[in-house]
């Protein structure tokens, strides 16, 4: 592919890893990201903080973009697809379900720490919401701390960064793909997201930069 992506093998399944911080499995033809964070600018604003807006709806259009760039079957989310209930009145929550029913896809939200009650998340119509999903051999959960050792996993909540530079002299903070053995970790998608560096230094990172993903390297190299 010329699109910036970079394709794997993760226990014997092909995935192609997008620069938009998400992941295309060919072969169930599923959309997999997570860590939007919905209506975090919001919520620091009603908590008085001055941060611009327009960044929801900015990363509901990249979405939908990649839905129909890949003509994805379904549209899977590794939790945080909302940051807080802060913003949750009813009409907003009528927009939003109403964008997931306009999208050509089955919807699947596995809960993450951030997102409102499965009770609250009820009120939209058109995406399912799980603890946790498995498809195949792949298991997907939000908090990597859960994950089942035994089983490839893949999760987010981490918002992986990497240092990417020469061995002296400065290094970049890159957002990344986080291989450690049957667990993968999502960089988080959201425009509006902080990050935290890959502390492990037997872990494989994919750094994301210049709208392409790199190839596999260790963190801090």
């Amino acid at each position: 592919m010329n699109d910036g992506t970079l394709e794997i093998s993760f226990h014997s399944h092909t995935l192609v890893l997008h620069p938009e911080g998400a992941i295309w499995w060919p072969g169930e033809r599923i959309l997999i990201l997570s860590d939007v964070h919905l209506g975090k600018s919001a919520t620091f604003r009603a908590h008085g903080l001055p941060v611009p807006e327009g960044e929801s709806e900015q990363d509901l259009e990249r979405i939908k973009q990649l839905v129909e760039h890949f003509k994805a079957k379904q549209l899977l989310i590794a939790g945080d697809l909302l940051h807080s209930d802060t913003i949750l009145d009813d009409d907003w929550l009528s927009e939003l379900d109403s964008w997931f029913g306009q999208l050509p896809c089955r919807c699947l939200l596995v809960r993450g720490n951030h997102d409102p009650t499965a009770a609250r998340l009820s009120a939209l119509r058109h995406l399912e919401v799980t603890g946790e999903h498995s498809r195949g051999s792949l298991h997907f959960i939000h908090d990597p701390a859960h994950a089942d050792h035994d089983s490839p996993t893949i999760a987010g909540h981490l918002h992986p960064l990497c240092r990417v530079g020469p061995k002296r002299g400065p290094k970049l903070r890159l957002p990344c793909f986080h291989l450690d053995g049957r667990l993968l970790v999502l960089p988080a998608f959201g425009t509006f997201t902080s990050g935290n560096p890959i502390a492990e230094p037997a872990a494989t990172v994919f750094p994301i930069a210049e709208g392409r993903v790199l190839s596999a390297c260790k963190p801090g190299s």
